[in-house]
């Protein structure tokens, strides 16, 4: 029997952070870049979130609305750390196509540049109903703006990712 999930396909997993990159701000860490893709993949593990972000209170009435999923995840956490490689080899796909900034990318962060995506690619994520819902809004607007590092910031929160060591 062959299974298939998207948390193991790195043309799945460039496309889902080409999806994020194109509806977020201009720059974005490659870590949150990261810990939003996670979340595009198992929106349903947004609800074990907390405490939810005060800065972004306004996005948790749709998290609420998230089915929950048919699949048992015991840890998020080594979840996550196995979908490194993926995260690895996407964006390194994403900066060899000129699509994220090489010398941002060396600095952590994700600088898209958007007339080096394909049009039909454009037209295919604008045209994707998922990236028109709610839940994608509270990825690329909510997670996109919160407090990040330290204690309480959206690290932490998650529990994804250490944030002990952040400046």
């Amino acid at each position: 029997m062959i299974l298939y999930h998207p948390l193991k396909d790195a043309n799945h997993c460039i496309y889902r952070m080409l999806s994020i990159l194109v509806k977020s701000p201009s720059e974005i860490s490659l870590e949150r870049l990261r810990v939003i893709d996670f979340y595009h993949i198992f929106p349903h593990l947004l609800a074990s979130i907390s405490p939810w972000p005060n800065d972004i209170k306004t996005y948790k009435k749709y998290i609420k609305n998230i089915p929950a999923s048919f699949e048992s995840i015991p840890d998020k956490r080594r979840l996550f750390y196995e979908l490194s490689e993926i995260h690895k080899q996407s964006i390194s796909t994403l900066i060899s196509k000129g699509i994220i900034d090489k010398e941002s990318a060396k600095s952590g962060v994700a600088i898209l540049i958007k007339n080096s995506i394909p049009e039909k690619i454009l037209i295919t994520i604008e045209n994707d109903e998922y990236n028109k819902s709610k839940i994608f809004e509270v990825l690329t607007k909510g997670l996109t703006m919160t407090s990040w590092t330290g204690r309480n910031g959206f690290k932490d929160r998650s529990g994804l990712m250490e944030f002990i060591y952040d400046e």
